[in-house]
């Protein structure tokens, strides 16, 4: 099913705003592969760019096949595409405009898809893991992030080997790969820092309305 049609008009500006940037990584994804041909380069962003609209489908599905549909409302996966799309549109803004601007950049997208990273892990991990203890909630949220920084350095790493891409650096940035790394651990434990004060307080606003009746 189109993603177009999943959601109600509840939130129709968000929606339609989610909407557009699902075909507009579609039809990138088009454009990459008939403007450019067989390159390896740009026959590897047009699989980035679908990949990217796939990844905007997801937390719908997540949501429809899990005990997640139990819990929480229909914010729950509105929330979560909303912060996918932050991850998503970053590096896609660095690709067009900004990493041509140096390593900052490039430092300020670790450390904020980390960020929403975090964010995106715990209204996941929590809502399947209600009574597990907040702690260790944490620290495997904590983990899933890092995991998540050592993989996309490694993919990056053999992405440019096997594709001919530049995701790990240009030659003049030797420590790219321990800078990324260290803004990666950085964005986590600022997103564990967020969500241990205002966690809860989410988590409360999403969930469905007869779950809170039930609790009090």
């Amino acid at each position: 099913m189109f993603r177009y049609f999943w959601f109600s008009g509840k939130k129709p500006f968000l929606n339609n705003f989610l909407n557009l940037f699902f075909w507009f990584f579609i039809l990138l994804g088009i454009f990459y592969f008939f403007r450019f041909g067989q390159a390896v380069h740009p026959v590897f962003s047009g699989i980035m760019a679908w990949l990217s609209a796939l990844v905007l489908t997801l937390p719908h599905i997540i949501y429809q096949k899990s005990r997640l549909k139990e819990i929480y409302s229909l914010k729950f996966p509105l929330c979560l595409e909303l912060l996918a799309f932050l991850s998503l549109i970053l590096p896609w803004l660095g690709t067009f405009i900004f990493y041509r601007f140096g390593f900052g950049y490039d430092s300020f997208v670790h450390f904020n898809v980390s960020f929403i990273g975090g964010l995106i892990a715990f209204l996941t991990i929590r809502g399947l893991f209600e009574k597990q203890k907040k702690k260790k909630l944490f620290v495997l949220i904590f983990l899933i992030v890092i995991f998540g920084g050592v993989f996309n350095e490694f993919f990056q790493i053999y992405g440019d080997k096997w594709w001919g891409t530049e995701m790990s650096g240009e030659k003049e940035e030797p420590d790219d790969t321990r800078r990324d790394l260290v803004y990666d651990v950085f964005g986590a434990l600022t997103g564990m820092l967020i969500v241990s004060i205002k966690g809860e307080k989410w988590i409360q606003n999403i969930k469905k309305t007869e779950r809170l009746t039930n609790m009090s």
